[in-house]
């Protein structure tokens, strides 16, 4: 691996390439001579069906990247011979070329502008290497993380998927965010300068204003690295930048501008976010201190890592990406909706590999079991657990009364807030549920046979099973208390493993049979 990522070959032969890209010094379109980029171990001249911009051509569109009805995909790269400017590689039919213009269907492109010290912050390769399958890339990710880090297998695992996802960020619904947490001492820092050499277009900030992280999505959609996030002062506005930022399309109206947000990130703090909508678009990497001696990622090691990694995966993203992009990718069953959006974005770029599937549906299940314990500190899911246990015994019920159930369910989670008898009422118009007038006792249900069947729906629904509403004792016992036919018809008589809980129906017991059905 260490003579695999040396810099000097390959940075020498790419600049020797470069030799022949003309720059003028007015920036007018002119055309531009071929740049041999090795592809799949040849080297290619790549003649095209692009056609070149002729002198001074006026009205040339900026862009960033772009994929063409014909299959050419035209993407940002380092200009070669100057690298303080942008270029494009254009991509077809498996041969590539740089070019700073080009002209596609009567239309001529050049680079999108940006601000030189953004454009100077931003990682991007110069080129396109050679790259090998998702697993043998993968393999090589995991295998230069672990030199500089100390991470555990499964961890290890889901940073590499991440990085190869951030590849493909554009073409997913879903962005998902990556959280480093740990003590000081950790090494997260040292992460995330790995990161910044390995993700697509890479931008690492310390300290940012929420004005400035709005701009730079809009202009590049890159790969965010923020260190030392902390939710204080202007930190809340950062999470409602992060909140916005994980599906596509996600945006923000300031000062009359439209800004989007999208874009994959990752967040570097010693906990983890208390704001559970936050927690629950990230992949969480626990970090800590390590006895073992790592070396120093100084920043030559650093750049020959990028100089190595940048264009082999910028060759599987143009090879693979109409394939990832047309490529249908269903919810993974058993998972939290927000789980499994993040388990279909990481995958994507796995091109249908059932191993690499399997193994991240495995790492990915203990975020998923994070993901539903921490469901139980939403208002929500407070509300609608303690409905339906409520439910079960008939009769009628006040809003008011129903809070204090709400309330003790959040104290048995650990939660130290607690729902007014107002905020209940609220919650349970969110869930469809309208309450009716209970005489003088104020606002209620009756419990009658409609609520009971539309509240076993809900449960559900929200994946709300018996379970949630007994004593742990008696779930390790395997039973569920007495029986209810509709928690039969709806499936939550079970554990959260999915183990079958046995029910209890004394009225009904005969001869020679058991208490317990």
């Amino acid at each position: 691996m260490a003579k695999a990522i040396r810099r000097s070959k390959n940075h020498t032969e790419s600049q020797n390439w470069a030799t022949s890209l003309v720059v003028p010094a007015d920036e007018r379109l002119y055309p531009l001579r071929q740049i041999r980029v090795k592809v799949n171990g040849a080297s290619l001249k790549g003649e095209s069906d692009l056609e070149t911009p002729q002198p001074a051509l006026a009205e040339a569109q900026p862009l960033g990247s772009e994929t063409f009805p014909d299959g050419t995909i035209a993407d940002l790269v380092r200009n070669p011979a100057l690298f303080q400017r942008p270029a494009f590689v254009i991509w077809k039919d498996g041969t590539a070329r740089i070019q700073e213009c080009f002209r596609y269907g009567g239309h001529d492109f050049i680079p999108l502008k940006i601000e030189p010290s953004l454009f100077a912050a931003i990682q991007l390769p110069s080129g396109v290497e050679k790259c090998g399958d998702a697993p043998a890339l993968l393999s090589e990710i995991r295998h230069y993380v672990a030199q500089y880090v100390e991470i555990e297998p499964q961890y290890l695992r889901l940073v590499a998927n991440f990085v190869l996802s951030t590849w493909f960020a554009d073409c997913c619904e879903i962005a998902p965010y990556l959280w480093v947490i740990g003590p000081s001492s950790a090494g997260k820092t040292t992460l995330l300068r790995i990161l910044h050499a390995l993700c697509r277009r890479a931008v690492l900030a310390s300290d940012v204003t929420p004005a400035a992280l709005y701009e730079v999505p809009s202009v590049i959609m890159p790969t965010l690295l923020l260190d030392e996030f902390e939710v204080t002062g202007k930190g809340r506005d950062l999470l409602r930048f992060l909140r916005s930022g994980s599906t596509q399309g996600g945006q923000v109206i300031r000062r009359a501008k439209i800004s989007p947000t999208f874009c994959a990130k990752v967040i570097v703090s010693t906990q983890q976010p208390s704001d559970g909508a936050l927690a629950s678009r990230a992949i969480f990497i626990p970090m800590l201190p390590t006895s073992r001696e790592l070396p120093r990622l100084d920043r030559i090691a650093q750049e020959n890592v990028s100089h190595y990694f940048q264009p082999r995966l910028l060759a599987y993203r143009l090879e693979h990406y109409s394939v990832v992009e047309s490529r249908s990718r269903p919810r993974v069953p058993g998972f939290t909706p927000r789980i499994s959006d993040i388990a279909s974005a990481l995958a994507a770029p796995f091109l249908g590999n059932p191993h690499l599937e399997a193994q991240l549906c495995q790492d990915l299940g203990v975020q998923d079991k994070e993901a539903q314990l921490a469901r139980h500190g939403e208002p929500e899911w407070a509300v609608a657990t303690a409905i339906y246990h409520e439910c079960h015994r008939g009769g009628t019920i006040t809003v008011g009364d129903l809070a204090f159930t709400v309330n003790d369910g959040l104290a048995e989670s650990g939660e130290t807030y607690k729902l007014s008898p107002r905020a209940v009422g609220d919650v349970l118009r969110s869930l469809g549920l309208a309450t009716e007038k209970l005489g003088n006792q104020g606002r209620g249900f009756r419990l009658t046979s409609a609520l009971r069947h539309r509240v076993h729906q809900l449960a559900r629904d929200l994946r709300i099973k018996r379970s949630d509403i007994l004593p742990y004792i008696t779930v390790d016992a395997g039973y569920a208390g007495p029986s209810c036919y509709l928690c039969e018809e709806f499936g939550l008589m079970v554990r959260d493993d999915g183990t079958k809980l046995r029910s209890v129906n004394p009225y009904k017991r005969r001869p020679g049979r058991s208490l317990y059905t």
